[in-house]
């Protein structure tokens, strides 16, 4: 790795940790700069302000993730919801169960950020087209929901993963310790069961069935225009 890229490591990996540990206004350039052991310059060097650093920390293991979550998508044939659910959420388990410190801190940071509309365009930009294919081949499993429910369900997912995955404490402290945050695998099965359930109620609650011709060949990985008309 050549020197400038070791020295971007550096940054974003101290970067990654105080803002997963702080969130993003209570972190300053100089914290981080410290943190990374470099000068305050080199640190605007490679980026200017705070909000192309939290961007560049974000982004940096958005591509990893998308990447396995496409793949495993593309390789479903007949799922069921919990199979395409399983799919979807799979990657980002076993990259916090197994990976470094670094992957558990960046699911901190998705918390942070995933129910924040300030960055809902960088969230839609990097994890966006997953999002839709994911709606797509969940109106294709189950076939009574409509683009909005679709929607709505994918929303919900979202906000159990980042609180699966982010290890809040909250379970532990509701079951007065009887229960972990940290047992990810017993408490992922669970999160399945759950979001399936969930995805069958939207689907029950569906006033129509949505046209057929979306379900037509491969799933589109694209919502409609906001221009036309949904179900």
């Amino acid at each position: 790795m050549r020197k400038g890229e070791r020295t971007r490591q550096a940054i974003l990996n101290a970067a990654e940790a105080q803002f997963a540990l702080s969130g993003y206004e209570a972190v300053s350039i100089r914290q981080v700069a410290d943190a990374a052991a470099q000068h305050l310059g080199v640190v605007t060097y490679h980026y200017p302000n705070k909000e192309l650093l939290f961007e560049a920390v974000v982004a940096r293991r958005a591509e990893e993730l998308t990447q396995r979550r496409k793949e495993r998508l593309s390789d479903l044939v007949d799922p069921t919801i919990e199979a395409l659910l399983d799919a979807f959420l799979d990657p980002f388990r076993d990259k916090v169960e197994g990976g470094s410190d670094g992957w558990r801190r960046y699911a901190q940071i998705l918390a942070h950020i995933a129910q924040d509309a300030r960055w809902a365009p960088l969230v839609d930009r990097l994890f966006g087209e997953t999002g839709r294919k994911f709606i797509s081949l969940m109106r294709e499993v189950e076939p009574r929901l409509t683009l909005d429910t679709a929607t709505q369900g994918y929303v919900h997912l979202i906000s159990v993963m980042v609180g699966l995955f982010a290890s809040t404490k909250l379970l532990d402290r509701l079951s007065n310790g009887k229960m972990s945050s940290d047992r990810l695998s017993e408490n992922y099965d669970q999160a399945i069961a759950f979001l399936a359930g969930g995805m069958r109620a939207l689907a029950a609650q569906s006033p129509s069935m949505p046209d057929a011709k979306a379900f037509s060949g491969k799933a589109d990985i694209g919502l409609p225009s906001e221009n036309a008309p949904s179900n």
